[in-house]
């Protein structure tokens, strides 16, 4: 949706002026945030695939009855770890030329 599409939606809606103020530059706002996260996402690759990866295992183990939220939960969290590692590890080489031991 285009934001012409967004801020004509908006001014229909059959609400105060105000919360269509503030619906219109909530939007705004939240164009900004998506924006700032494709950017740190993009310069941080490493990162942002484990903790995509880790979030498709989670989705999945949560299915599992009992168990299944706690073992997701550590999945997560264990793929931002790897990811940050990756990060760390492939910051470590273009800075020091260092190769993994």
């Amino acid at each position: 949706m285009t934001r012409k599409t967004l801020l004509k939606n908006i001014r229909k809606l059959r609400v105060s002026d105000r919360v269509k103020e503030e619906l219109a530059r909530l939007a705004a706002k939240s164009k900004k945030l998506v924006e700032t996260m494709l950017l740190f996402l993009r310069r941080h690759r490493q990162l942002a695939e484990s903790l995509l990866l880790g979030a498709i295992v989670a989705f999945l183990l949560t299915q599992i009855p009992v168990l299944g939220h706690f073992l997701g939960l550590c999945a997560l969290v264990t793929s931002g770890a790897i990811g940050l590692m990756r990060e760390m590890n492939e910051t470590l080489k273009s800075t020091f030329g260092l190769s993994p031991a």
